[in-house]
């Protein structure tokens, strides 16, 4: 049973020398009518050979077809030297490298927006004001999505009143 359980856990993460990425993500550079966001390759460098595993519909069917390449290595007694993907394969690196990017800039727009606990406008007139205090939040925010996070509001409304502001002229300039 528990040789059960250690197999299970392995294919939780796939074994050196692979990277598991979405279809979409690869094929972008080789065929992008081919590239599925709902399918998964496994690509590695085993022996200095590359493999490339394609059509699987999910990261733990990558992982597993991954671990299967390497077990088929091992119950042929072959030696098992996994080569470094990112170092062989460009495409790989490039897709992980753009994948890790997308992170990092999702994570910088889920940073905090400090926003002001007062706001003061200009008395004029409603939609006037309502412009310049749109505008004020909106500066603070850093951008529209950002903004709508912090006043529970969806993106597209935020955005509808930023356009319907700037049509009639109340946007301050």
């Amino acid at each position: 049973m528990a040789g059960d359980k250690q197999s299970d856990l392995r294919f939780e993460d796939p074994p050196r020398g692979f990277a598991i990425l979405r279809e979409s993500e690869i094929e972008s550079e080789i065929d992008p009518e081919r590239g599925r966001p709902d399918r998964w390759v496994a690509r590695g460098i085993v022996n200095g050979r590359s493999v490339i595993r394609t059509g699987l519909v999910s990261h733990a069917a990558a992982c597993r077809s991954a671990w299967l390449v390497v077990d088929d290595l091992i119950a042929r007694g072959e030696p098992v030297q996994p080569g470094n993907v990112l170092e062989a394969d460009a495409v790989v690196a490039n897709a992980l490298a753009r994948r890790h990017a997308a992170r990092r800039e999702r994570e910088a727009d889920r940073a905090e927006v400090t926003m002001r606990d007062r706001y003061c406008v200009e008395r004029d007139t409603w939609a006037n004001m309502r412009a310049q205090l749109l505008a004020q939040l909106l500066a603070d925010a850093g951008s529209i999505r950002k903004l709508a996070r912090e006043i529970g509001v969806p993106r597209s409304t935020v955005g509808a009143w930023v356009a319907a502001a700037k049509q009639d002229g109340s946007w301050p300039r």
